[in-house]
Protein backbone atom coordinates (compact mmCIF):
# COMPACT_ATOMS: atom_id res chain seq x y z
CA UNK A 1 0.00 0.00 0.00
CA UNK A 2 1.44 3.46 -1.17
CA UNK A 3 0.35 6.95 -0.05
CA UNK A 4 -0.12 10.04 -2.61
CA UNK A 5 0.08 13.46 -1.01
CA UNK A 6 -1.35 15.90 -3.67
CA UNK A 7 -1.53 19.86 -3.22
CA UNK A 8 -2.96 22.48 -5.44
CA UNK A 9 -4.34 26.33 -5.73
CA UNK A 10 -7.88 27.03 -5.30
CA UNK A 11 -9.60 30.20 -5.92
CA UNK A 12 -12.03 30.01 -2.99
CA UNK A 13 -11.14 26.67 -0.43
CA UNK A 14 -14.88 26.94 0.74
CA UNK A 15 -16.20 26.80 -2.43
CA UNK A 16 -14.03 23.96 -3.71
CA UNK A 17 -14.76 21.51 -0.81
CA UNK A 18 -18.25 20.59 -1.63
CA UNK A 19 -17.31 19.57 -5.32
CA UNK A 20 -14.27 17.54 -3.95
CA UNK A 21 -17.06 15.83 -1.40
CA UNK A 22 -19.71 15.47 -3.93
CA UNK A 23 -16.57 13.55 -5.93
CA UNK A 24 -15.58 10.70 -4.10
CA UNK A 25 -17.35 8.21 -6.59
CA UNK A 26 -14.22 8.91 -8.91
CA UNK A 27 -11.75 8.18 -5.94
CA UNK A 28 -13.29 5.33 -4.48
CA UNK A 29 -13.02 3.90 -7.90
CA UNK A 30 -9.43 4.47 -8.19
CA UNK A 31 -9.14 2.38 -5.36
CA UNK A 32 -8.46 5.93 -3.18
CA UNK A 33 -8.78 5.81 1.04
CA UNK A 34 -8.83 9.26 2.41
CA UNK A 35 -7.03 10.14 5.21
CA UNK A 36 -6.84 13.91 5.37
CA UNK A 37 -8.33 16.96 3.51
CA UNK A 38 -6.87 20.50 4.42
CA UNK A 39 -5.43 23.76 3.88
CA UNK A 40 -2.72 25.32 4.72
CA UNK A 41 -2.74 27.49 7.27
CA UNK A 42 -0.36 30.04 6.16
CA UNK A 43 -2.43 30.22 2.78
CA UNK A 44 -6.21 28.80 2.95
CA UNK A 45 -6.21 28.69 -0.76
CA UNK A 46 -3.29 25.96 -1.16
CA UNK A 47 -5.11 22.40 -0.48
CA UNK A 48 -3.40 19.12 0.37
CA UNK A 49 -4.93 15.63 0.16
CA UNK A 50 -3.67 12.76 1.48
CA UNK A 51 -4.75 9.39 0.21
CA UNK A 52 -3.75 5.66 0.74
CA UNK A 53 -3.62 4.07 -2.93
CA UNK A 54 -3.46 0.52 -3.95
CA UNK A 55 -2.07 1.41 -7.54
CA UNK A 56 -0.76 4.73 -8.43
CA UNK A 57 -0.90 4.21 -11.74
CA UNK A 58 -4.72 4.91 -11.26
CA UNK A 59 -3.94 8.41 -9.61
CA UNK A 60 -2.55 9.67 -12.94
CA UNK A 61 -5.29 8.24 -15.32
CA UNK A 62 -7.66 9.59 -12.82
CA UNK A 63 -6.72 13.12 -13.28
CA UNK A 64 -6.12 12.83 -16.50
CA UNK A 65 -10.02 12.09 -17.11
CA UNK A 66 -11.32 15.15 -18.85
CA UNK A 67 -14.82 15.14 -16.62
CA UNK A 68 -12.51 15.04 -13.54
CA UNK A 69 -10.85 18.59 -15.26
CA UNK A 70 -14.39 20.14 -15.50
CA UNK A 71 -15.33 19.10 -12.27
CA UNK A 72 -12.15 20.99 -10.90
CA UNK A 73 -12.65 23.75 -13.52
CA UNK A 74 -15.75 24.41 -12.01
CA UNK A 75 -14.49 24.49 -8.31
CA UNK A 76 -12.04 27.05 -8.81
CA UNK A 77 -8.91 24.97 -9.28
CA UNK A 78 -5.77 26.95 -10.30
CA UNK A 79 -3.44 24.53 -10.65
CA UNK A 80 -2.78 20.67 -11.92
CA UNK A 81 -1.95 18.83 -8.26
CA UNK A 82 1.32 17.95 -7.68
CA UNK A 83 1.62 14.64 -6.27
CA UNK A 84 3.88 12.60 -4.28
CA UNK A 85 4.10 9.08 -3.70
CA UNK A 86 5.12 7.47 -1.06
CA UNK A 87 5.73 4.02 -0.60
Amino acid sequence: MAVAILSHKVKDYKNWKPFYEKDVKRRESAGIQEIFVGQQKEDPNNVYMIWRIGDPGKIQKMLDDPELKKVMDEAGVQSRPQVTIIE
